[in-house]
């Protein structure tokens, strides 16, 4: 699956839901800081 968008559509939330082991997001996706996901 590609899931395309612009860093302000914050795609990396659609994507955790699609991941098979969403628990690893932290590892694998991008801004999954702290401060990221306050936002």
């Amino acid at each position: 699956v590609y899931v395309k968008g612009s860093q302000s559509s914050r795609m990396e939330r659609v994507v955790k839901d699609l991941m098979a082991e969403p628990l690893r997001a932290s590892e694998l996706l991008v801004r999954q800081e702290e401060k990221w996901l306050r936002q």
